[in-house]
């Protein structure tokens, strides 16, 4: 129950620019996006603080209505907010190209050996996102009587030839 939902108004014409959600402290706080920057920079701004003492699951969902209700177009955001935000189509494009900006800097795009050991390192164990086939069932050995019955079959691949 600590968590606010706020927004940010230029001062020049009233409009909120951007809506967040945080900390009692965070409203406050100047690290923010260069658009945000830009705007304050340019107009000033004001707090407002929407509502307090709220839990996070709470504060998310007020925090992603609002963003909805304005119109991510209309802000400076770059997530609709809330547990399942997402970038909105400008904040993508920086994402691309400041990525792309990196590796034309760097100026090298292979990834050195040691990178590769220390990334192989990290997945041993893990499934890399699959389900197995399996996951669920219960297995153990088979009775005497699924064997006969499993005896009795014509095996799945009969006539089928392997290529060589």
């Amino acid at each position: 129950m600590d968590k606010v939902v706020y927004t940010h108004r230029r001062n020049d014409t009233n409009k909120v620019f951007y809506i967040g959600m945080g900390s009692p402290k965070r409203p406050y706080d100047k690290k923010r996006s260069s658009q945000w920057n830009n705007i304050v920079n340019k107009a000033g701004y004001t707090i407002e603080v929407v509502a307090n003492s709220l839990n996070a699951d709470d504060a998310l969902e007020l925090e992603a209505f609002m963003i909805e209700e304005y119109g991510i177009e209309t802000l400076c955001n770059h997530t609709t907010g809330g547990k399942y935000a997402t970038f909105n189509d400008e904040a993508k494009k920086n994402m691309s190209v400041s990525r792309i900006n990196y590796y034309k800097e760097k100026g090298d795009y292979t990834i050195s050996q040691e990178h590769k050991d220390n990334i192989s390192k990290g997945n041993r164990g893990k499934l890399k996102g699959r389900i197995p086939w399996n996951k669920g069932i219960k297995t153990g050995k088979l009775t005497e009587e699924h064997k006969e019955k499993l005896r009795g079959r014509e095996p799945w691949n009969k006539g089928i030839k392997l290529n060589k």
